[in-house]
């Protein structure tokens, strides 16, 4: 994104993570401040990027960003695979992925 981009009010910026996206649209936005007071390690207007998706868990930035009385902050939840990182699947040598079984019918 180029410079004059970056400070176009209509320009929808985005920033991601596991779990959430976070959508700011400058030309809604008043600078009430919610946002800030709430999380101020995750909206910090002097940074660069000012949304740091990444310091905090997605429900406390969805709560934060429910106080925004424009509407210049959105949000729209992402599916994040569930898995254990902590195991790992193993697979014994033969095995295709599929279940299979044998049935007897008298």
């Amino acid at each position: 994104m180029t410079t004059e981009q970056r400070h176009r009010p209509d320009v929808l910026k985005q920033y991601e993570a596991p779990g959430i996206v976070v959508h700011w649209e400058p030309k809604l936005c008043i600078h009430v401040s919610n946002c800030v007071r709430a999380l101020p390690h995750v909206f910090n207007p002097e940074a660069r990027p000012w949304v740091n998706v990444g310091a905090a868990s997605a429900n406390d930035i969805a709560a934060a960003i429910e106080t925004c009385p424009t509407g210049a902050l959105s949000y729209e939840r992402t599916a994040r695979p569930r898995r254990c990182p902590h195991r790992r699947q193993r697979s014994s040598p033969g095995q295709t992925g599929r279940s299979s079984f044998a049935a007897t019918f008298k």
